[in-house]
């Protein structure tokens, strides 16, 4: 599932040729648009643009002066002729003449690539409707969730709105969203930075709100004031936002926790449990025992019923020989490990589980965010970060360890 608001994308440009998925990955990670993430869209507003005001399918595009925009034009324009829509490319422009051609042309989307103030190396796309605005003013008030899970197959699921003042006589203006592991942050000029749970795509729970404007004269959100932009991807962990008024404000928000087992094994007592890591909004993998003491991972398309859930959290087991044990059907105990080449071993232990260790009560145990790892301690001191990837293969790299 991904999110878009109201104003458009705009990144670092990367014209190299990439998967689909890669530049949707590079657009959440990195802050890159590429010519696949320029196809990409253009598939989406082709599939969905008789949701949108007006008539017919013709859609003009234009483009201002930065190096790569021609480039990402021709890759925009491919995605909106797949999808079946008529293009009528105005070349090189300025946004307002972008906005005359729409109406001019009687086009149902009009298209412009660019980075507004951004640096010369950025660029972006904006949306304007068949009457020349961003948005229409009802519209304005969403956001819209799109499954493109297949990009073959782009499926518009709803939208959703969350203003402070739900009865005020004009929207809120959502700006910019970014998304981080399974939180979306989003500059709303009026209502300040919103910080939203959307580890269920469909259900999205406000988790974090600061508003950075001084409210008391503009409560109809009329006007332009507040916070304007928003990047949740700094180093330190902190949100950096653009205040119309302010400046630069910096904010502090704990996105990822650490669970820590302390000189004990975590015990899986009931053989169909075992550890599950969230490889994608939609997917999961198990690792468990085998009756042989083989290491299995297998999917998962929902979460058990029977379950602890790590939210936002690494799973750390601080001792090198602790690890995860595992009671097979045959009543049988062996513990996983990491090794001192990051390779996960499970190693048979006589007699009953051993002591002391935190069972699981025939539970699963989730680390129930994407990005979020079992973090455990090979015999030379070295930590390492281990997950399941897309294809249930489990892959390890070294990390600090926690403190």
């Amino acid at each position: 599932m991904k999110y878009f608001g109201t104003d458009g994308i705009r990144g670092l440009v990367n014209a190299n040729l990439i998967s689909e998925q890669e530049a949707i990955d590079n657009l959440h990670q990195k802050r890159e648009v590429s010519p696949s993430l320029m196809r990409l869209m253009g598939e989406v507003l082709g599939r969905i643009h008789d949701t949108l005001p007006g008539q017919g399918n013709a859609i003009v595009v234009g483009w201002d002066e930065r190096p790569d925009n021609k480039l990402l034009a021709k890759y925009l324009t491919l995605g909106l002729q797949i999808s079946g829509c008529q293009v009528i490319q105005i070349g090189v422009c300025a946004t307002p003449t972008l906005h005359y051609a729409t109406l001019q042309n009687s086009a149902r989307i009009g298209c412009m690539i660019t980075a507004s103030h951004n640096p010369v190396s950025d660029s972006g796309l904006k949306i304007f409707d068949a009457f020349g605005f961003k948005t229409t003013p009802e519209l304005e008030k969403e956001i819209t969730i799109l499954d493109i899970s297949d990009v073959t197959d782009i499926q518009y699921l709803g939208q959703f709105s969350d203003p402070l003042l739900p009865n005020a006589p004009t929207p809120p203006r959502a700006h910019n969203p970014f998304i981080r592991a399974d939180l979306l942050y989003i500059s709303y000029y009026h209502d300040g930075v919103k910080v939203y749970d959307i580890s269920d795509p469909l259900m999205p729970e406000i988790e974090a709100y600061f508003d950075t404007a001084d409210d008391t004269e503009h409560s109809n959100y009329s006007g332009y004031i507040g916070a304007w932009g928003i990047y949740p991807y700094l180093p330190n962990g902190c949100i950096g936002v653009s205040d119309i008024e302010d400046g630069l404000i910096l904010l502090e928000h704990e996105v990822e926790t650490t669970s820590t087992i302390t000189d004990s094994d975590l015990l899986f007592d009931d053989a169909s449990t075992g550890l599950i890591f969230r490889k994608n909004p939609e997917e999961y993998g198990r690792l468990r025992s085998g009756p042989d003491g083989e290491i299995v991972v297998e999917s998962l398309t929902e979460i058990p019923a029977n379950h602890e859930n790590l939210k936002r959290s690494n799973l750390y087991i601080d001792n090198s020989t602790k690890g995860l044990v595992y009671t097979t059907l045959l009543g049988k105990n062996f513990r996983m490990q990491v090794n001192d080449s990051g390779n996960i071993t499970n190693t048979y232990i006589e007699g009953i589980a051993p002591t002391p260790n935190l069972n699981a009560q025939s539970r699963n145990v989730i680390i129930n965010s994407v990005g979020s790892s079992l973090i455990m301690k090979s015999q030379d001191g070295t930590c390492w970060k281990i997950n399941v990837d897309m294809d249930n293969v489990l892959e390890s790299k070294t990390v600090n360890c926690p403190n």
